[in-house]
């Protein structure tokens, strides 16, 4: 577990140093370590060493050690909250929030409207029209005696005749 921890800090310090020459802060790169260590980097590219750095037994431990520094680093940055700054840019924070909900509910709703013909013009189903003229042509072919499944169905004495043939 020691050797874990170890391995985690020092990645993290790395990238975040490799973060901040590039100007991005350095949770950035802590992240970017995680992403690295994790399944997603490391335990794709090679899964055997993976599991001998971080062995599935040992990551319930290694869970409850990640919770106890988010709790500490939550509660750093709420200490440095400061309440002013909060208040000048509360009416950004609002509006930002606000759009960002909004328009893609907007785009969301207005989309089928704006694009009618695409979305549902005679369409019930991709590919499958029941519009007017559709509707009128299915209307001719019962009064013919079709079916639409490609077996012809004689109206009068109850015969079925595959057309497919």
């Amino acid at each position: 577990m020691l050797a874990q921890i170890l391995i985690i800090v020092v990645a993290s310090r790395l990238a975040g140093r490799l973060m901040r020459v590039f100007g991005q802060p350095a949770v950035v790169g802590e992240m970017i370590a995680g992403i690295v260590l994790g399944h997603s980097v490391f335990g794709l590219v090679w899964p055997a060493g993976f599991q001998v750095v971080f062995p599935a037994a040992s990551m319930p431990n290694l869970y409850v050690l990640a919770q106890l520094g988010l709790i500490l680093f939550m509660f750093v940055v709420g200490m440095d909250l400061r309440i002013e700054h909060l208040k000048s840019r509360a009416k950004t924070a609002v509006v930002i929030s606000h759009v960002s909900i909004v328009a893609p509910f907007l785009l969301g709703v207005g989309a089928p409207s704006l694009r009618k013909r695409a979305f549902c013009d005679g369409q019930h189903r991709i590919g499958q029209p029941y519009g007017r003229r559709e509707r009128e042509r299915r209307r001719r072919a019962n009064l013919q005696g079709h079916a639409f499944d490609g077996v012809h169905h004689h109206a009068f004495r109850g015969e079925r005749r595959d057309r497919r043939r």
